[in-house]
């Protein structure tokens, strides 16, 4: 059994630093890439976060990411999305 994709996906209206988003989740010295195809970004290496767009939804491709929500413990990138995505109504 394999993944086929490791990726979250935030609808969210509203805007973010996408560098500090980066930065809290440990991603430093960043370069922005050609755009991809979501095919070749669905499932990126260990060293590799891909963050985009679609109608109005927020992709966040990272390799662990998806795992940490199933600890019973709130981790660092799962505190830092909530805290970067949360809005009160």
């Amino acid at each position: 059994m394999g993944w086929k994709a490791s990726m979250i996906l935030v609808n969210s209206v509203s805007e973010f630093n996408k560098d500090e988003l980066f930065a809290s989740l440990g991603y430093y010295d960043l370069k922005e890439i050609d755009p991809e195809y979501f095919e070749a970004v669905m499932n990126p290496d260990d060293d590799k976060i891909f963050i985009g767009t679609y109608n109005g939804n927020t992709i966040i491709c990272m390799q662990d990411l998806p795992l940490e929500s199933l600890d019973s413990s709130v981790s660092r990138a799962e505190a830092s999305l909530s805290s970067n995505f949360l809005i009160q109504i």
